[in-house]
């Protein structure tokens, strides 16, 4: 008995010791699984545009501009004419720290599609453009997105500057922790091939949906039970959903 006391005081020193290690990026909890960008970034300033749109940055290395780009001179060096119909320039930032400076314009879109676009300070053409409801830009070199805009869930993600390009951290698969009910019979399968039946459900079934492969339609969802399996779950038009509260990816 004393030998397993021992052996149990050991993995619970253990276990303490793994958690209380730092990110690899050294930002305290800037990865963290929320449902908001903004619970993992509440160390940042935030500009909140509303119906959920918010940006997050330092303010250390920033300067607020908040300013339709239609209100500036053009003489400004800010002010550029290429698709600004209705844009804002949010703020002037370094995504790394001693870098050069970049200029985030956001745009509501012509049909409520959220997107912020990074300009390199004096380039007319951004070097990226993300659609998403929340932006975080810490100042470690990377940008952070989070939210629904043209996709089904609220998708996380993280993209490193290199090179004056923002290249996606990739991921082994999109975390959803979406917690629902099936809105018509679903069927389970044991693998991303959809071939070994693991449970078909009925409508009305509570159901998580945990994760999503990047690039295809294969969820992993988790039933009321436990019991866990692959679904594919094609855009949700309209009248045509699968799992409440995911949504229509497009207009």
């Amino acid at each position: 008995m004393k030998t397993l006391n021992y052996v149990l005081i050991a993995l619970a020193f253990l276990a303490l010791s793994c958690g209380s290690s730092e990110t690899a990026d050294s930002i305290p909890n800037e990865d963290q699984t929320s449902s908001s960008s903004n619970e993992a970034f509440s160390y940042l300033t935030k500009i909140d545009m509303g119906y959920g749109v918010s940006i997050a940055y330092k303010p250390e290395v920033s300067k607020l501009i908040n300013k339709g780009i239609d209100e500036l001179d053009k003489t400004d060096p800010l002010y550029f004419e290429e698709n600004h119909e209705g844009a804002s320039i949010l703020i002037t930032t370094k995504i790394a720290a001693g870098g050069a400076n970049y200029h985030i314009v956001y745009s509501s879109g012509p049909s409520a599609d959220p997107s912020f676009a990074v300009y390199k300070d004096g380039d007319k053409e951004p070097i990226k453009v993300f659609y998403a409801l929340e932006i975080a830009i810490p100042g470690n070199g990377n940008i952070y997105t989070a939210g629904h805009t043209n996709n089904m869930f609220n998708n996380r993600k993280k993209y490193q500057l290199k090179n004056n390009k923002l290249v996606e951290a990739e991921q082994a698969f999109y975390y959803v922790g979406l917690k629902s009910k099936t809105l018509k019979p679903i069927t389970l399968y044991k693998s991303e091939r959809l071939r070994t039946v693991v449970a078909s459900l009925p409508a009305d079934y509570k159901v998580e949906v945990l994760i999503n492969k990047p690039k295809t339609d294969l969820y992993l969802v988790r039933t009321e039970f436990g019991l866990t399996g692959w679904v594919a779950l094609k855009n949700q038009m309209y009248g045509n959903i699968s799992i409440d509260k995911l949504f229509y990816a497009g207009d």
